[in-house]
């Protein structure tokens, strides 16, 4: 170890020490990224947690930054920055492998939360033994600027969550960019925001395209819609059929419970006829909906428009997607 300072602390070797924190370090990130979870489950909490391995690693890193400059004798930062980095993404590599191992799934989005932490980190630690200040503020802004981009989708849900809360009860009318943050495709749908068909008379607004191709269940579905349905009477929404024959598609409401079966959830096949159609349904069938239970109605969890089996090629247009108070 002739790299490493020798002197030492209570009769123990200094590289000893720093060897042994370098493993505490390391077990208190295995804790963090394995073992303990955030309060909520909702997106914006999940999308926390992923984007949070960026925080983590950047803690992790310049942790690692600092006990390795500590142990090597010229205090190299280069080679400092080389081992630390090397280290991180090491572990991080670790952590992906063995989650796939233990029923949960390795994710590339993780690693690459992962590198932008390990590099915010390594811009900490360089800033921090920097000798001008100019180099010391261009460092921390790049520090800054990497933990920003890794945490711009939680930051966005949350935004997302306070205009979701003040629309209601207007589910998506998709003119509103923040609204639009919570709608997915389902089974490989192409969803995309666009003008009203001209054929769609007295609409000049967005709507939603969805563009399915033959899957089982093609279409968007609108998760973590505002959960409290109760004192409102009717759900309902606008579509525009392009094609020149009837189509159908199914209307699927569910809350925080259901457990994924058929019988335990709102399913409404719906005939849209070519051109314009409102349709809309009575909160009292949602409710009533689920076998041998009522649904939760201020638990709802999510809303989906879907074609079922889908054969051939199929495009719709959706607005206005909202709920009706009681009188």
């Amino acid at each position: 170890m002739h790299n490493f300072q020798r002197t030492s602390f209570a009769g123990i070797p200094r590289s000893y020490l720093l060897l042994a924190l370098i493993l505490i370090v390391l077990l208190a990130n295995t804790w963090l990224l394995f073992f303990y979870h955030l309060p909520g489950k909702s997106y914006f909490w999940v999308t926390l947690h992923d984007s949070g391995h960026s925080l983590v690693f950047l803690a992790l890193t310049l942790c690692l930054a600092l006990i390795i400059h500590r142990l090597l004798k010229q205090q190299a930062k280069l080679k400092t920055s080389i081992l630390a980095a090397a280290i991180s993404l090491s572990f991080g590599a670790a952590v992906e492998i063995l989650q796939s191992k233990v029923g949960r799934q390795a994710s590339w989005f993780d690693f690459s939360m992962d590198m932008l932490g390990t590099l915010a980190g390594l811009s900490l630690y360089q800033a921090i033994y920097a000798r001008r200040k100019r180099v010391r503020v261009l460092l921390l802004s790049i520090s800054a600027v990497l933990i920003a981009v890794s945490l711009s989708k939680p930051f966005k849900l949350a935004v997302a969550q306070s205009v979701r809360s003040k629309a209601f009860p207007l589910i998506a009318d998709f003119d509103d960019y923040w609204l639009n943050q919570y709608f997915i495709p389902m089974s490989g749908a192409a969803l995309s925001v666009v003008d009203a068909p001209n054929t769609w008379q007295n609409n000049q607004t967005k709507v939603l395209r969805v563009q399915m191709q033959p899957a089982p269940w093609p279409g968007v579905e609108i998760r973590e819609v505002e959960r409290d349905w109760t004192g409102f009477k009717a759900l309902s929404f606008e579509a525009y059929n392009p094609a020149e024959h009837t189509v159908k598609i199914v209307v699927r409401v569910h809350d925080q419970q259901h457990n994924l079966k058929h019988r335990d959830r709102f399913n409404k096949t719906v005939k849209l006829a070519p051109g314009y159609n409102l349709i809309e349904f009575p909160l009292s069938a949602v409710e009533q909906a689920p076998k041998g239970r009522e649904m939760n109605m201020k638990r709802i969890r999510a809303v989906m428009f879907y074609s079922y089996k889908l054969k051939a090629p199929r495009e719709l247009y959706l607005d206005n997607i909202q709920l009706h108070p009681s009188e």
